[in-house]
């Protein structure tokens, strides 16, 4: 079984903890706790055939069981400094903002996506999936955000996925961790392929070096010539330590 570690942000009161404990629970927590820091765990099937088939053609693990450590984070800028703490070795990041609120899908291009790209920078690119929450309120809201500004945002942040979820209604909150499954699992097998082709493209390079490189053996004359040169080099070094006094310079 593969674990995978998932890393929830996004702006405070968007919804991050309600996500994760419908997620986990199956049911909507109707209090709000502002989150210091938290982690869940839960385990997924993944049955996406051809993604499966081909995970398993490149890795040889006929496994779809997938473990996932959910870490839930604090939004708020006090917490600015010790969140990043909670991103190494991250597989993947859910970056949350709340439909009905413009400001916290800004915060996702002027904010989120920064901080997780600075945390990364040595090391590969991150995993990234985009999450409405509160999608319930699409159809019933006057001041929803509309799907061309967050697409705006996807092209901006490098076309990541988006999926639009409801906590509260228990819509596509199963789907958002499912697809960051998928999300890791196709580009580990991406990965390896691109690994696999490269060892390959360096075996072929291999034979083609040694066989250029070849030593001729010395003759008699050859020998004669070398000595003479190093007599001569010999006599001129005792010539030059004279001239500096008994000092050498090295």
């Amino acid at each position: 079984m593969k674990s995978i570690k998932c890393v929830v942000v996004g702006d405070g009161a968007v919804g991050k903890t309600s996500l994760l404990v419908s997620y986990i629970n199956n049911s909507f927590p109707f209090e709000y706790v502002p989150t210091v820091f938290d982690n869940y765990s839960a385990t997924i099937y993944l049955n996406d055939s051809s993604l499966l088939a081909e995970y398993y053609e490149v890795t040889q693990q006929n496994d779809h069981v997938f473990h996932l450590n959910l870490w839930d984070t604090a939004g708020q800028e006090a917490f600015d400094k010790l969140r990043p703490l909670s991103y190494t070795q991250t597989n993947i990041f859910i970056v949350c903002f709340a439909i009905n609120e413009n400001d916290s899908l800004q915060h996702v291009r002027t904010k989120w996506i920064p901080e997780i790209s600075q945390a990364s920078k040595n090391s590969e690119p991150p995993n990234i999936l985009l999450v409405g929450t509160k999608g319930d309120l699409r159809d019933t809201a006057d001041n929803c955000i509309p799907r061309t500004d967050i697409e705006h945002v996807q092209n901006h942040c490098g076309s990541i996925d988006y999926i639009e979820c409801s906590a509260r209604m228990q819509q596509n909150v199963k789907e958002v961790f499912t697809r960051a499954v998928e999300i890791v699992a196709s580009r580990c097998v991406m990965k390896l392929i691109k690994q696999t082709q490269i060892a390959a493209n360096d075996n072929m390079l291999i034979p083609a070096f040694h066989h250029s490189v070849q030593k001729k053996p010395r003759t008699s004359t050859t020998n004669n010539k070398m000595k003479k040169y190093t007599r001569s080099k010999i006599t001129r070094a005792k010539q030059h330590r004279k001239t500096l006094n008994g000092c050498t310079i090295l």
